[in-house]
């Protein structure tokens, strides 16, 4: 009766240690994916009745850009594709740059999942722009986990901004970034 308690202690105490070393080689890292896109309004461009933002009185001018990101294009993910035991996205951000003149906007984001026809959205009413000006999306809804799961399938995630602008004869670019965190085992 002790040999086969000890057998059986020893079974759980290497299967513990085996387990345990396979944890320690978890490699966790930060994970980037950005979505340049980059806008310009015509100085003669129509406004867009439609606009619903109109009821300011102001001509209000339509765009819409997308710009889709293959998480293989990151190289530590490209690194780990197949062995990534989790993800999480911490943040997602649209930041203004290349601003040609201040304006106002009104902006809608739609990030699509190109494999499963997934996708969730996000709107800013409408808001003074400043160059470098910063959007913070909110995790709501679950929306975070949605795009999580493109990411960890590896599916090539479409990122569309359409919006208004106060503005026409006006140049700017929006940087989406997805901040994530990954777990990833190369032993998996």
């Amino acid at each position: 009766m002790k040999k086969n308690l000890k057998l059986i202690l020893g079974i759980l105490l290497i299967a513990s240690v085996s387990f345990g070393c396979k944890k320690l080689l978890d490699v966790e890292f930060d994970a980037d994916f950005k979505a340049d896109m980059p806008v310009s309004i015509a100085a003669d461009a129509e406004p867009d009745s439609v606009s619903t933002a109109k009821n300011t009185n102001q001509d209000w001018y339509f765009f819409s850009v997308s710009k889709t990101i293959d998480p293989n294009d990151n190289a530590d993910y490209n690194k780990y594709a197949d062995k990534i035991k989790d993800i999480t996205v911490s943040t997602i951000t649209a930041k203004i740059t290349n601003l040609s003149k201040p304006l106002s906007v009104e902006l809608h984001f739609i990030v699509f999942d190109v494999s499963n026809s997934t996708f969730v959205t996000f709107f800013f009413p409408v808001t003074p722009v400043f160059e470098g000006k910063t959007f913070t999306f909110i995790d709501e809804d679950g929306k975070f986990d949605k795009i999580k799961a493109m990411f960890k399938d590896g599916h090539m995630v479409e990122t569309s901004c359409a919006g208004w602008t106060s503005e026409r004869g006006v140049t700017f670019k929006v940087e989406t970034i997805y901040g994530t965190k990954m777990v990833a085992n190369p032993l998996n």
